[in-house]
């Protein structure tokens, strides 16, 4: 069940991160989702609660989906810095 909410929560803050317009957006989604009381760290509390099999595997997937939400929030982040480089540099 929590391996399923995980996926849901990576594939929505995914979308959300990629739709993000403004670094203010971007960053609001960053706060809410890979903060220290973001989603994902709701999760990581939650794994207290869990079996060591169950920790295991939500632990593999909280992780991966952490490192995935990371890589596509850096790509963003650097496309809105090299937008504002170019519109300075005009």
């Amino acid at each position: 069940m929590i391996e399923a909410n995980l996926e849901e929560l990576a594939v929505s803050a995914k979308a959300r991160i990629e739709a993000a317009t403004t670094v203010e957006e971007l960053e609001a989604v960053r706060v809410e989702v890979l903060g220290r009381k973001g989603a994902l760290a709701n999760v990581s509390k939650e794994m207290a609660k869990m079996t060591p099999e169950q920790r295991a595997t939500v632990g593999k997937l909280l992780n991966a989906a952490k490192q995935a939400l990371e890589s596509v929030f850096d790509e963003k982040k650097a496309a809105f810095d090299s937008a504002a480089l170019s519109a300075r540099l005009e």
